[in-house]
């Protein structure tokens, strides 16, 4: 490592990365990294994501809300949410769970899916019993002060929520007549 100090300008300090050696100095102005030899390795980005380890937490956490769910619904909720799993944009997209912190998925798509489930067809048809944001997120994230709550209030894209509509739609989730 060298260092070099010039009385007018700040404390340079110069890294030489050679094979795996490396440091950092918290104090330094500047930093300058140099790599020889084998090219810097990139950092690998963890693209392999098992999903049948994600998909039961992601069950999990929107179980939480089950018992806010209205009668007709309580024993086809975690079927509709496996269902709504395998919806090729959902998806695409849940499993990836971007600058969050502190979970495996993307918990601010999982809250958009139950702001749709809540409403769908303005409320008439939706799973819950009442919607309450507030409530909902305290279930949640053991708090209303979180930022799911934020994201209670805002449905997922329009393909989306036709994807699930069709499949609230279905049958298989059809009440049954008396």
């Amino acid at each position: 490592m060298i260092e070099e100090e010039n009385e007018n300008s700040p404390k340079i300090i110069q890294n030489f990365y050679i094979g795996s050696v490396g440091q950092l100095n918290p104090m330094a102005q500047t930093i300058v990294n140099n790599y020889y030899g084998d090219k810097q390795k990139e950092k690998s980005s963890n693209t392999e994501i098992n999903k049948d380890d994600i998909r039961p937490q992601i069950i999990d956490y929107v179980s939480k809300t089950l018992l806010m769910t209205k009668d007709e619904w309580r024993n086809k909720y975690v079927d509709l949410w496996k269902d709504i799993l395998e919806i090729e944009e959902v998806d695409a997209k849940i499993y990836n769970k971007g600058k969050q912190v502190g979970t495996v998925f993307n918990r601010e798509m999982a809250a958009n899916i139950i702001h749709f489930l809540g409403n769908y067809q303005g409320k008439k048809k939706g799973v819950f019993k009442a919607w309450d944001a507030k409530k909902i997120s305290i279930q949640l994230e053991g708090t209303w002060e979180c930022s799911t709550r934020n994201h209670l209030g805002v449905s997922p894209s329009t393909s989306i929520q036709n994807a699930i509509s069709k499949l609230i739609d279905s049958p298989k989730y059809k009440p049954i007549a008396h």
